[in-house]
């Protein structure tokens, strides 16, 4: 069944660059007498377009914003299909660990029947690869990556 606050008012829009803006719209409800049942984020919120990551310079007040600001409201952070592989390791930055997790799990889309390397296609990433929903495992691969993003 569906929970109420999901039947209720939301705001979306990309470009919340920062904690301190979503801070701003949500008092701008308040001030306006409008009701706001969940703001959703874009994803602004993402480290480098990654997916299960959070901007720990934008958004890293994060946890307080969501324990103090939203109060009887919802956040709701936009995930993409696509899964970026960011192969490289960029300014000594560790390896994407959910795309190298997926390959593990064998849960990306081939390039083709006859190529055993993931599809490799364009979404805000340029170097996104998608989950194969009819492997078996593919359901607690994205559980496991949104319970980290969650957690």
């Amino acid at each position: 069944m569906t929970p109420q606050w999901a039947l209720g008012f939301h705001q979306s829009r990309a470009g919340y660059k920062t904690i301190a803006e979503l801070t701003a719209v949500i008092h701008g409800y308040k001030a306006a007498g409008m009701p706001l049942d969940s703001i959703w984020s874009d994803v602004d919120y993402m480290r480098d377009l990654m997916n299960f990551e959070v901007d720990n310079i934008n958004y890293k007040d994060l946890p307080n914003f969501l324990k103090t600001v939203l109060y009887n409201q919802h956040w709701v952070p936009v995930v993409t299909a696509g899964v970026p592989q960011r192969i490289h390791s960029y300014g000594g930055l560790p390896p994407y660990i959910p795309f190298h997790d997926g390959l593990d799990q064998n849960v990306f889309i081939k390039a083709s029947q006859f190529i055993d390397t993931p599809f490799t296609g364009q979404q805000y990433a340029d170097d996104a690869v998608f989950v194969d929903w009819s492997a078996a495992n593919s359901t607690a691969y994205w559980s496991k990556w949104l319970g980290s993003l969650h957690a």
